[in-house]
């Protein structure tokens, strides 16, 4: 299946194009906002693309709301693509952050892939990005996040140090 954008050309097989550009038109019944992401399902994993180049802070409101609608729709397993980007601001770093915190809440995973190297680098001297899982390409996201299976409902995961002071009380 191929979907074209814009000057943007997308080779899919199994993705299935959500929103040409997330901004929820559907859901409120307006007109397409301006959005941060391009998002495709595969299953019930979702594959989501940042747009733009640079995530300032105004920037980072809008990814803010862009993220909060896509975890509100999906299950908690998405591939987030950083392939453009190569400026990312504290604030719009912090927003990726939240978006793994709610994914892992869920029992499931945010996977970044496509991260500029020299942005790993900055994120990783900061220490932001230490709980974001990240890989290289889509295709290794994609595998990753299949792998994942949602957890029975009652089991709760545990923490690194909740599982260190566990293994010491007993």
């Amino acid at each position: 299946m191929t979907h074209t954008q814009g000057n943007t050309h997308h080779e899919s097989a199994s993705l299935e194009l959500v929103a040409p550009t997330l901004g929820w038109p559907m859901r409120d019944g307006g007109a397409a906002v301006h959005s941060q992401l391009h998002v495709y399902r595969v299953g019930d994993r979702v594959v989501a693309s940042i747009t733009h180049e640079s995530l300032r802070e105004r920037q980072a409101l809008l990814l803010r709301e862009d993220l909060t609608h896509l975890l509100d729709d999906c299950t908690g397993f998405v591939a987030l693509g950083m392939e453009r980007v190569e400026m990312l601001g504290s604030a719009a770093a912090g927003e990726i952050v939240r978006a793994a915190n709610v994914c892992a809440d869920r029992h499931g995973r945010l996977v970044v892939f496509g991260l500029r190297d020299e942005l790993a680098r900055d994120l990783q001297h900061s220490g932001m990005f230490d709980g974001v899982t990240r890989v290289r390409t889509k295709d290794e996201a994609l595998e990753l996040l299949m792998r994942c299976t949602l957890e029975p409902a009652g089991t709760q995961r545990k923490s690194f140090w909740h599982r260190r002071k566990s293994s010491r009380a007993a």
